[in-house]
């Protein structure tokens, strides 16, 4: 079960943390949830704090990954694109589950 990872996941050159709602689901709790799994310093609360975002993560096995072009790879893809997410109708398309993203900046 996924819990929480850290990648670039939308190829900005930056570490983002991507956290399981189900883990860790009051927006208040995610920087000291990072801090007691020791993936950030104490020091670096406020702004932990000031870059959570809400998104949303889904296990896919897919051939389009960037890294390898035609090649069947399964992994997690977080993102905050609506569209790929949800439905014309509003309902949420099967085997995407809620997750916060914090995005790292200079204080990383």
């Amino acid at each position: 079960m996924f819990e929480h990872e850290w990648w670039d996941f939308d190829d900005s050159g930056a570490v983002s943390h991507v956290i399981d709602k189900k883990i860790c689901p009051d927006k208040d709790k995610v920087a000291d949830f990072l801090i007691a799994k020791r993936e950030v310093s104490p020091k670096v609360k406020a702004e932990v704090e000031a870059a959570i975002e809400e998104g949303w993560c889904a296990w896919q096995c897919r051939t389009d990954w960037a890294e390898r072009e035609g090649e069947p790879l399964a992994s997690y893809k977080p993102t905050q694109d609506r569209r790929e997410v949800f439905r014309p109708d509003g309902r949420k398309k099967p085997g995407w589950f809620d997750v916060w993203i914090v995005r790292t900046g200079d204080w990383w």
